[in-house]
């Protein structure tokens, strides 16, 4: 059943591209906010406070002019799951240098420190210390061939503001949701590129359900994927009895992202 479903997204997903998962994208409760990089420093744009209302059906701030373009930034910004973050203490949510997602409580109750956020920008500096290991040092080795270095001169221009914290002033904080800025150009076409890209350097390493039992085939690297799908070193009857349900899909690397986009499209819940 999963498979055919899968097969019938793939054709919607050729027909309308990405449109097709942003189109009914929901971001999470909370304070979003735009701040516009410049050649000397930054200017803090709009605020919007983003609220689902189940009942209604209705999405406060999506009115706004830049409702699309933060869906679309927090779309590749968000992690896979919470058992593959960027902060190892998991009081940051976001994947990459050019956002920054933290719970209201988290800074209210001081979980938020100098220390956390340092963490969190030098794993983003040197991803290659985090992804060190077997067949992930691999994948990341192409990830890395195929993006370039990451910009540590824009990076550490970012980790600079977030640690003045000047950026979240005005927010409220009282509130259990989100805050979450979104370091941007007022040009549009590359705040958007830039995202997918460093989107995708978070992605990529992270996509398969667990990179030890990725092969290469043909040059290419096969993977198992992260949804519907248990695998755990420390589990080794998950292995078998997937095998003899006969549940075990080894995908490339486009046949994975058809499948997150196909749980974020059709089974991703508040």
């Amino acid at each position: 059943m999963l498979e055919e479903l899968r097969e019938s997204f793939q054709a919607m997903l050729e027909e309308k591209g990405e449109r097709l998962i942003l189109d009914e994208y929901l971001p999470k409760n909370g304070t979003y906010r735009l701040l516009f990089l410049t050649e000397s420093g930054y200017w803090i744009g709009d605020t919007l406070e983003i609220q689902y209302d189940r009942k209604e059906g209705k999405i406060a701030g999506s009115e706004s002019k830049y409702y699309d373009l933060i869906c679309y930034l927090d779309y590749w910004s968000k992690l896979i799951d919470m058992n593959k973050p960027v902060d190892s203490k998991k009081v940051i949510h976001s994947n990459q240098y050019l956002s920054f997602f933290v719970k209201k409580d988290s800074i209210s109750g001081e979980k938020l420190t100098d220390e956390v956020i340092n963490g969190y920008f030098d794993v983003l500096k040197s991803p290659e210390k985090k992804y060190k290991k077997g067949k992930t040092r691999e994948l990341y080795g192409s990830v890395k061939e195929k993006l370039g270095e990451v910009d540590s001169e824009l990076l550490e221009r970012i980790r600079k503001i977030v640690l003045e914290r000047q950026a979240f002033g005005g927010i409220d904080f009282s509130k259990k949701d989100y805050c979450k800025l979104f370091f941007v150009w007022e040009n549009e076409d590359k705040t958007r590129a830039v995202y997918q890209q460093e989107g995708l350097r978070y992605l990529l390493p992270n996509l398969y359900n667990s990179n030890d039992f990725n092969r290469k085939q043909d040059g290419k690297i096969l993977g198992l994927p992260n949804n519907n799908m248990g695998m755990n070193s420390k589990k080794p009857y998950l292995q078998q009895r997937l095998i003899l349900i006969q549940k075990i899909r080894y995908c490339y690397f486009s046949g994975i992202m058809m499948q997150i986009w196909f749980f974020v499209r059709f089974c991703s819940k508040r």
